[in-house]
């Protein structure tokens, strides 16, 4: 997957009011959000999120309302262990108090405390500020949004649109992930043997050229972690990194590599991270 998820946080904290009226709302809230963490989880995606955002969520989250019987203690578990689970995955923001920047529609609702409409605030500065940055897309709950495009956020000089998952449905989660899922795509340039054509160096991707090379190669490009704009692994058997990227420049699809282990080819982070000494050629 090819971005970071910054979710709306109504998701999370809710007006006690409109809860007793629009019960049913959240009934179906209760029923769709979890499929939007398993797809953030089995994905592996990054969310906009931090320590402190955190503890006001865990001071502020609904316990009253949700321990009733028709939402059930399912929500709270299921949030909290949510933030558990991909705490490793975080993609941190800083404080920005920068009021010039709003959204349309309206994110810091009525009912939040200051802290969470400052939280609100910096997520919407964040994502303003990284709008050249095609890795960040907007999940919220369409009852909440209340809007029928896509974000937008704005000065009195320029605005952006941020790419938005506004779900009622489960349909509409399906079909949002399953359009930026990235997918691999074999690149037939990359043979069994390392190579050169017109004085450019060739290199192999030698486990798809191997018995079930199809599937290994997707295994390793779904187990890869991101780094600068490309996905990277450590291919065991052939003792060789690999390296993954993009295809088709407006298109999730990567095609993948053997990368020599020299330090121009292997960035350090990555090699700091997987901790492997692979082949040089």
């Amino acid at each position: 997957m090819s971005f970071t998820a910054a979710i709306d946080l109504s998701t999370f904290i809710w007006c006690e009011q409109d809860f007793n009226a629009n019960k049913n709302r959240y009934m179906a809230l209760k029923t769709l959000v979890p499929d939007v963490y398993t797809k953030i989880r089995e994905l592996r995606l990054p969310i906009l999120f931090r320590d402190n955002l955190q503890q006001l969520i865990w001071a502020e989250f609904p316990y009253k309302m949700i321990e009733q019987k028709e939402i059930g203690y399912d929500f709270q578990r299921l949030t909290l262990e949510f933030f558990i689970d991909t705490f490793s995955n975080w993609a941190l923001y800083i404080e920005n108090d920068d009021n010039s920047i709003i959204s349309t529609p309206v994110l810091a609702k009525p009912h939040f405390s200051n802290n969470i409409k400052t939280e609100t605030q910096s997520q919407l500065c964040h994502l303003f500020h990284n709008r050249q940055n095609p890795e960040h897309k907007f999940i919220t709950y369409n009852y909440f949004f209340n809007h029928d495009s896509n974000l937008v956020l704005s000065t009195e000089n320029e605005s952006t649109k941020i790419d938005t998952l506004s779900y009622c449905e489960e349909k509409d989660i399906n079909q949002f992930f399953e359009k930026y899922r990235l997918k691999f795509e074999h690149n037939p340039k990359h043979t069994r043997n390392l190579r050169y054509s017109n004085g450019e160096k060739i290199s192999p991707f030698t486990c798809y050229h191997q018995p079930n090379g199809e599937v290994k190669a997707k295994k390793l490009f779904e187990e890869a972690i991101l780094h600068e704009g490309y996905y990277y692994n450590f291919d065991l058997d052939n003792n060789v990194y690999v390296r993954f990227l993009k295809t088709h420049i407006d298109q999730p699809k990567y095609h993948g590599h053997d990368l020599s282990d020299e330090n121009e080819d292997v960035p350090n982070k990555v090699r700091k991270k997987i901790n492997k000494y692979g082949k040089v050629f």
